[in-house]
């Protein structure tokens, strides 16, 4: 259609990232006051679609433009060992 002048790209992604690092406090007693602990899990889903067009195609001159959007939605699954919950 229209000589392959128009392209779309569509692209859909979920990712779960598990073992998510934070510095926790611990007590004093260990000898030290913080520690790095692997406590969380997110999930990233969403899409991107871009839209390319060749507007003007001449020997010395070309005009292309490209429209991109894109969401993404992030959740937290899990933060300290326990599942969190959103009504």
């Amino acid at each position: 259609m229209l000589k392959d002048r128009i392209t779309i790209t569509p692209e859909v992604y979920w990712n779960t990232t598990t073992d998510l690092l934070y510095l926790s406090n611990i007590p004093t007693t260990t000898g030290y006051t913080q520690q790095m602990q692997n406590i969380g899990q997110v999930t990233n889903r969403g899409f991107d679609l871009t839209i390319n067009a060749q507007i003007i195609q001449r020997p010395k001159a070309y005009f292309n433009a490209t429209f991109t959007f894109g969401a993404n939605k992030t959740r937290i699954d899990k933060l300290n060992g326990r599942k969190m919950c959103f009504g």
